[in-house]
């Protein structure tokens, strides 16, 4: 039986690691810029939810198949990401309840303690979906 080189499997697992990561911070990421420059739906309760849910099913997904293929470095590297684009969603949210009265001339819709809310919700729901498919049974070699 060949054995494999222990030096290729940390490669590869640290660029699953870190890939997965980058693509899971770039599902908020890019849809809050586009928001930033569009439509500006971040402001309202209805637009901060489909901004919400339109990132997290694509990140959940790729957490989950990270989490399956990737085992523990998929895994890991996923939530890495959830962790990095909760950290986002506050600092995002807190800007944009703090320049609602000068963008649009008004608060916003939601409460303040949103801010903390949303990426708790975030980091919550990455967690399940990045490692409940450790969960699974494998066999034994």
């Amino acid at each position: 039986m060949r054995r494999k080189d222990q030096d290729q499997e940390y490669l590869v697992g640290c660029l699953i690691s870190g890939v997965v990561g980058l693509v899971i911070l770039a599902c908020p990421l890019v849809l809050c810029l586009l928001d930033v420059y569009g439509p500006k739906t971040v402001y309202t309760s209805s637009g901060l939810n489909t901004l919400f849910i339109k990132a997290v099913i694509p990140a959940s997904i790729v957490g989950c198949l990270a989490g399956w293929f990737g085992r523990i470095p998929g895994a890991f590297g996923a939530f890495g990401g959830f962790s990095c684009g909760a950290a986002y969603w506050f600092l995002h949210l807190q800007q944009t309840i703090a320049k609602a009265p000068s963008e649009i001339g008004k608060f916003t819709e939601y409460l303040d303690s949103t801010m903390w809310v949303v990426p708790l919700g975030w980091i919550a729901i990455g967690a399940v979906f990045c490692f409940l498919p450790l969960l699974r049974k494998t066999k034994v070699e």
